[in-house]
């Protein structure tokens, strides 16, 4: 696992971790805390837990697990080490976000949306100090700079295989799109 992020809810700090293929985890130890009747140790004993987690693995092509068999979407950490807890994939970390309240499930959801679609954002504090949004400008302008490149990329690969006509309407795609991406991407630098 990688970066750990965290995100408020009512107070709360809740840790969300991206793995190294792209996957979110969310630390479940953090999440129950809100709620004391709650315990994860229960929901991952309930009947409807392991058929959702025996779903996911057939969706995945794992094997089947029963009470006492380790699944890859969950990650024990220790005490001693950073971020201990239990870590659920996003997916079942939603699921257990539903049993623990409904408007946290909605709230967990739009979170996971977020680092999907926008890298991160409503970070707390950078532990070594740095500003939150000189970090989220780093990745926005890295995003960007891979974006350009694949639309240069994907208008040299038309350009080649085009008719004259074809190029002349890829001339305004230069003028219109490209040219103000390059301008974007020198004032990056």
């Amino acid at each position: 696992m990688n970066e750990v992020i965290n995100f408020n809810y009512e107070g709360n700090e809740i840790p969300f971790k991206i793995s190294e293929n792209g996957e979110v985890f969310m630390n479940a130890t953090v999440m129950v805390k809100m709620y004391s009747e709650k315990r994860v140790n229960n929901f991952l004993r309930k009947k409807e837990t392991l058929e959702y987690i025996n779903a996911m693995h057939r969706n995945r092509s794992l094997a089947p697990i029963n009470a006492s068999t380790e699944s890859p979407l969950i990650e024990m950490v220790r005490k001693r080490e950073k971020d201990s807890g239990t870590w659920f994939h996003e997916d079942l970390a939603l699921f257990f976000a539903q049993y623990l309240s409904s408007d946290f499930h909605i709230w967990c959801n739009q979170r996971i949306k977020e680092i999907m679609n926008r890298g991160f954002t409503a970070l707390t504090p950078d532990p070594e100090g740095r500003d939150v949004n000189d970090r989220r400008a780093g990745f926005e302008s890295r995003k960007q700079r891979s974006v350009n490149q694949m639309l240069i990329t994907s208008y040299l690969l038309l350009w080649k295989d085009s008719t004259f006509q074809s190029k002349q309407k890829m001339g305004l795609l230069i003028t219109n799109v490209i040219g103000p991406l390059r301008k974007v991407r020198q004032s990056d630098t």
